[in-house]
């Protein structure tokens, strides 16, 4: 479970690094990376089965949102 964690941290990470994009950018950025860190650790540890999960959630968020 500590995969899932790991995921829910870079989600938060990303949010509050879009809150401090306004106030600087430097704090923004460094939050941005660690959540990136944080979710590719998290996905890189998840059980096979959640990755192909979140895979298919990231691709059909992808083709219903982007206009390719």
């Amino acid at each position: 479970m500590q995969w899932f964690m790991l995921i829910a941290i870079a989600l938060t990470f990303a949010t509050l690094g879009k809150r401090l994009t306004l106030i600087d950018e430097v704090y923004a950025l460094a939050t941005y990376s660690a959540g990136a860190v944080s979710g590719l650790w998290g996905f890189a540890i998840a059980p096979e089965i959640a990755q192909f999960l979140l895979e298919g959630l990231a691709l059909s968020w992808l083709l219903r949102f982007a206009r390719i």
